[in-house]
């Protein structure tokens, strides 16, 4: 779950600033949230993936014949 904190965050992984996103694991962020250090994310809507459509391709030229 991603949570923006609202104070400097420091610890073995790195430090984080104030404003900073982060995705911990999900006990961890419930524990900032609880401790008022961090606010939950709303999740964003997936969209939609698919497949682009296919491309027209020139179909390759036959050699002439000569006469």
């Amino acid at each position: 779950m991603k949570v923006r904190l609202k104070t400097v965050m420091a610890g073995p992984d790195g430090v984080f600033h104030a404003g900073s996103v982060i995705d911990p694991p999900a006990d961890v962020a419930e524990a900032l949230i609880a401790a008022g250090y961090a606010e939950r994310l709303e999740r964003q809507p997936e969209t939609a993936a698919f497949e682009p459509a296919s491309k027209a391709v020139k179909p390759a030229s036959r050699p002439r014949k000569v006469v």
